[in-house]
């Protein structure tokens, strides 16, 4: 007999069986079993509500694909049953009566409808039961992207448009782990900080500073400016009106992103596949005989629709922070994995006219050897190739139908070859003539370049 307060035995069942069960107390499980296949919302079934072997206690096959269904070759979850379009749309009606009362405030902004070009994942590494997360809604389980990521990523676009009008240079990814390692800040920390903190005398200190750091070019516009001169520029007056210091809030709001209809929502499964787990988790160094685990996780799928709006009491800061938010979302993407294709969006309408037009031009940063006047859409062509073999280097995607997919060097005497390029797991979100910068990750015995690696995508001008 068992003990007092022991959990119930559980029976195993034979092999071959296709028997599933939940993980509760075997008097809960009469009760509740019965409709828990019939749950639908999606949040609880994932968080809660998993079904497990009863003879391995592992997850069954449809719980490690989330309860998704098979379609066209895809693993995706519709949220097509009657009750979830009432509820989506319920909650629609609801956040618009959320503006209008905010309109009634004073406040300023309309729904921009965006619809995903490729698959978004918000919230990867968040909390969960699974090894990975999405943010879903807390209490009727269906996605949202929450306006703290959204204006996240427009603070670090509009950033980074302001570091592109003064001159001060984004660093490749082995030269910020090198300033790391060292204790150096980047010139684009050393910007933020700039902007973060009003006081005027450390404001003179900081600005001091990006003016002397090494990577400054003696040509850049920063470095002949005074800091009354920096603070009072129109674009940075702005961005501080629209983010705010530390000392001083902003006036501009990002509200959390909605489906627009359920019908042009889904949740499609993907899956990544480390090949070298013991060296990620610190214990062994890469080896070609650890074997790869795959590992599913959820994304927002292509083609869903999300209502995304700002809103502010001034009408000209609403417009810029929609003008940002939507270059962002266009350029940059939002959420995980987005140097590998993930998160990118494309403006498909409004709720009423919007005036949303392309970022303001950002001024290009002067490289050595560079062509001079070119087409702003695009980088300069290169005389040669840098010494630095951290340093970044524009390229053209040259043909997407390969993986890795190959690129063509934007530098003289590399314009008529192409390298494969890694890093790229969506190739269909890279067409041909899209620019992007990327680093030499293999060269062939003689030093010639064997493959590339995607660093950062290159934004229009």
């Amino acid at each position: 007999m068992a003990r007092r307060g022991s959990p119930p035995p559980v029976r195993r069942e034979r092999s071959g069986t296709d028997r599933s069960l939940h993980p509760l107390p075997q008097d809960s499980r009469v009760v509740t079993e019965p409709g828990l296949g019939r749950c639908l919302n999606y949040g609880l079934r994932v968080e809660r509500l998993m079904t497990w072997d009863p003879g391995t206690w592992e997850l069954t096959k449809p719980a490690k694909e989330r309860f998704t269904e098979g379609i066209d070759g895809r693993k995706v979850l519709r949220f097509t049953p009657p009750e979830l379009s009432v509820l989506i749309e319920s909650f629609r009606r609801r956040w618009k009566d959320t503006l209008a009362g905010l309109h009634e405030q004073g406040y300023v902004g309309e729904p921009l409808l965006m619809r995903a070009t490729s698959r978004t994942v918000v919230g990867l590494g968040g909390e969960s039961v699974l090894e990975t997360a999405i943010r879903l809604h807390r209490i009727y389980g269906f996605p949202i992207i929450p306006g703290s990521a959204l204006k996240g990523l427009t603070r670090a676009a509009a950033l980074e448009q302001i570091a592109g009008r003064f001159g001060i240079p984004l660093l490749s990814p082995g030269e910020i782990a090198r300033r790391k390692k060292d204790g150096r800040a980047t010139p684009l920390q050393k910007l933020e900080r700039l902007l973060e903190d009003p006081d005027e005398e450390w404001g003179e200190k900081l600005l001091e500073s990006l003016k002397n750091d090494d990577a400054l070019l003696p040509s850049s516009r920063l470095s002949s400016m005074a800091y009354d001169e920096f603070r009072n520029h129109a674009e940075v007056a702005t961005f501080l009106m629209i983010f705010g210091t530390t000392h001083r809030k902003g006036q501009v709001i990002f509200l959390d992103a909605i489906p627009s209809a359920s019908a042009k929502l889904a949740l499609e499964l993907d899956v990544m596949t480390p090949h070298y787990e013991p060296y990620y988790h610190g214990s062994e160094p890469p080896a070609d005989y650890h074997s790869p685990r795959p590992i599913p996780f959820l994304t927002i799928s292509p083609g869903s629709e999300f209502l995304f709006v700002v809103v502010s009491r001034d009408e000209k800061l609403t417009h810029r922070a929609a003008e940002l938010l939507v270059g962002a979302l266009r350029q940059t993407g939002v959420g995980a994995k987005t140097t590998a294709g993930y998160g990118f969006w494309e403006t498909c309408g409004t709720a009423r006219p919007v005036r949303v037009t392309s970022p303001p031009e950002i001024r290009q940063v002067d490289l050595p050897g560079a062509t001079p006047k070119l087409d702003p859409g695009r980088p300069a062509v290169l005389e040669t190739l840098p010494r630095n073999p951290d340093a970044l280097i524009p390229a053209e995607i040259v043909d997407n139908s390969t993986k890795p997919v190959r690129v063509k060097l934007l530098v003289k005497g590399h314009l008529t070859e192409s390298v494969p390029c890694a890093g790229i797991s969506l190739p269909q979100n890279f067409p041909p003539g899209t620019f992007v910068w990327v680093t030499v990750c293999q060269r062939h015995k003689d030093g010639s370049i064997a493959m590339v690696r995607l660093t950062k995508l290159h934004p229009p001008g």
